[in-house]
């Protein structure tokens, strides 16, 4: 529901909002309140004044998507064999059981109906996980804002501002008592509180001038940023009710721990904009920022950037070219920083400058043990970007935007290695040097135009090189094994994935794995996978970034009706199928396997890359090139198809307009093979993880 209105000295503005999506799984959902609230004035002719509030109350109920979580049921529907049943049953009759309550009873495969344990997973089901455990997060949102405009002179004005944004989040989760892990602790209930607190102020001295055919828009300020943390969790166990996630309801304390991460970031900045009888344009801007994550000495970073671009086709010596409609050159290069540097677990490390320590209890007494070797020298990681490109309109028909870009990021922040006997895996460091670069275009052309028929195409596509250009000298030689099965080389790229090279499956019907020397020589080829599995012999077998990223697009409109079409589509790059990997596994009873299975090595089937099948054999489905796979897609985003009423039908209801439509989202996506979706992969690796829901929707718009 949105109400605004005003005039020119006035005008305000109020939205009331519900949302409530039950997703497609059990157990999860989101729900939402929000609202509002924003006015502004002309207090005085050359003073004006505005605020918004805006509150946003979420409930978000959700299971557990960790990878190798057993109530993953993304995980869990994939590698649970489809001989076990949902619910219990009783091995004679067939018939479901019951509990004490009459409801039916889930099977954990602790109690199997076919009388032992379940090999795989037992005290395990996701849809028991989904209907007795509780996994609730509360989430209060209020943000604000506040400006005062004052104009001083002809052109002259000075603006300050003030926005502040608070969030309380508060997790609820409870383990229930009755079946599965928790069963032999009679329960788990964990709390978690959160506060998010910050502001930003700000104030900028404006002039906009217009000389003849000189345009000048300067701006100067300073603004200061501020953020506050706080967290806060515990747990307990043995409960007294199945189904109250309070700290009230179980009696035997398991764990408890808080703590507050400060950050703040002080900037002074300055821009110029020049244009000249549009046709020339030019841009300088500079900025200083100060950040609380560095030592003071070494707190502060200054950062440019220039650019420009001209219209050619204003220029009198283009005004003969009739098919080009306009055309731009323009080009620019600039600075930016960034103080971001993360732990191993990928959160942010606030303090990297200063020494950390970590207080356990000792059979309770005070134990404190150094986590973290602090770096007071380390300050902004820079990085240079430049860009050139040029885009127009030609025929009247056809819009085009090309443009490459290069960004160069230096001083890296690093966590560098440091000897184990400093009791710490990294100490951070200003060192490392990576280059991103690459084209981009964007382009539409109208096929037909005129009163009744409009068709409208449209195309989008990107490039990406990365290269690592200089890494810490200890790892320059041997390079660094990062995320996945990626590894950091000079000249190589971030996304390389090295992994041993298979070699097929040998006259035994095992599998067989090639091994290389120091120096990139052949050495031998083995069936004992960790012979393989080295630093040497893990090799590079390609990319997980693709030669090309984009879409595509068109649209329709005939009279009232109007279709469009919207395509995503990437084109190679490499990523490993864990998900397939997994499903080819010969070591773990109860688990599902994957019907490529039936392809395996036998006397009279030599030729194919299964290997015998041997209940047990660890070395099925080991990690190699063998399941690298091509990362290409083409997923059909949207497809929408509206009618708009004829004007004459309303013009007696006071009504502008009407449209039904109906729409569908990530409709379909074709990839290599059947299940990989290659969007949700991370560092070239595929996982157990949502993939975009599929949405159908029908709705009436009426414009009053």
């Amino acid at each position: 529901l949105n109400i605004g209105g005003g005039d020119n000295k006035h005008s305000y503005y109020i939205g009331l909002g519900y949302l409530n999506d039950d997703s497609y799984a059990k157990g999860s959902g989101f729900e939402r309140y929000s609202g509002r609230v924003r006015y502004e004035k002309e207090v005085l002719p050359w003073l004006k004044t505005g605020a918004n509030l805006a509150y946003a109350h979420t409930i978000q109920n959700y299971p557990t998507t960790s990878g190798g979580s057993y109530v993953n049921y993304f995980q869990w529907t994939r590698n649970i064999a489809p001989i076990y049943p949902v619910f219990l049953r009783d091995p004679k009759t067939g018939a479901i059981v019951k509990d004490d309550k009459g409801k039916d009873r889930y099977d954990y495969g602790n109690e199997t109906s076919l009388g032992y344990a379940r090999p795989y997973a037992s005290k395990a089901n996701p849809a028991g996980v989904l209907e007795y455990d509780i996994n609730k997060i509360t989430l209060d949102n209020v943000t604000g804002s506040a400006f005062l405009d004052a104009k001083i002179y002809d052109g002259l004005s000075v603006r300050g501002a003030f926005d502040v944004n608070t969030t309380y989040k508060n997790g609820s989760y409870l383990t229930n008592p009755l079946y599965g892990d928790a069963s032999a602790n009679n329960g788990y209930v964990e709390k978690e509180n959160q506060r998010y607190f910050s502001y930003t102020g700000s104030v900028f001295l404006n002039y906009n001038k217009t000389f003849d055919k000189l345009l000048v828009d300067f701006l100067a300020g300073a603004e200061s940023y501020k953020k506050e943390y706080s967290y806060l969790y515990g747990s307990k166990t043995n409960l007294a009710t199945s189904d109250v996630p309070e700290f009230n309801n179980a009696v035997v304390y398991d764990a408890l721990s808080s703590y507050t991460q400060k950050y703040s970031v002080t900037g002074y900045l300055s821009r110029l904009n020049l244009s000249y009888d549009d046709k020339y344009y030019l841009s300088l801007s500079y900025r200083r920022d100060g950040s609380s994550r560095f030592h003071p000495d070494n707190r502060w970073g200054n950062f440019a950037s220039v650019g420009g671009s001209w219209r050619i086709s204003q220029e009198d010596f283009f005004t003969n070219v009739s098919f080009v409609d306009d055309l731009k050159v323009k080009g620019s290069i600039g600075s930016q920083g960034n103080d971001n540097l993360l732990y191993e677990d990928g959160t942010i490390n606030y303090l990297p400058y200063q020494d950390q320590f970590e207080v356990s209890n000792n059979d309770d007494r005070v134990s404190v043990k150094q986590t973290y070797i602090g770096n007071k020298d380390i300050s902004w990681e820079k990085s240079i970007n430049a860009n050139i490109g040029i885009e127009g309109r030609l025929f009247n028909r056809l819009n085009i935007s090309l443009e490459y870009y290069n960004k160069t990021t230096n001083d890296m922040l690093f966590s560098i290695p440091v000897a184990l006997s400093t009791g710490v895996r990294s100490q951070p460091g200003n060192i490392g040097k990576v280059r991103n670069s690459g084209f981009e275009l964007e382009t539409d052309f109208d096929i037909v135009r005129n009163r009744d028929f409009v068709w409208n195409i449209g195309l989008n596509a990107a490039t990406i090189k990365n290269e690592v250009i200089r890494l810490p000298d200890a790892n320059r030689e041997a390079g660094i094994f990062a995320s996945g099965y990626t590894k950091l080389v000079e000249r190589g790229s971030v996304y390389d994935i090295y992994l041993p090279e298979f070699a097929g499956v040998d006259s035994k019907g095992k599998n067989t794995w090639n091994v290389y020397n120091a120096d990139g020589s052949f050495k031998e080829t083995t069936t004992v996978y960790n012979n393989a599995y080295t630093a040497e012999s893990r090799r590079n077998q390609g990319s997980a970034i693709p030669d090309l990223t984009g879409g595509f697009s068109t649209t329709l409109q005939f009279k009232g009706v109007d279709l469009s079409l919207l395509f995503s589509y990437q084109l190679g790059g490499k990523v490993y199928d864990a998900v397939y990997a997994s499903t080819l596994q010969m070591s773990e009873y109860g688990r599902a396997i994957h019907k490529d299975l039936l392809n395996a090595w036998t006397s009279d089937n030599t030729n194919t890359t299964v290997p015998r099948f041997v209940s047990g054999y660890t070395d099925s489905n080991r990690a190699s090139d063998l399941y690298l796979i091509d990362a290409s897609y083409l997923n059909i985003r949207n497809i929408s198809l509206g009618y708009t009423l004829p004007k004459t039908l309303l013009s007696h209801f006071d009504i502008q307009k009407v449209r039904v439509y109906a729409s569908g989202d990530n409709l379909a996506l074709f990839s290599k093979r059947k299940g990989l979706d290659p969007r949700q992969y991370d560092y070239g690796t595929t996982g157990f993880n949502y993939s975009p829901l599929r949405t159908i929707s029908f709705g009436l718009n009426v414009t009053l």
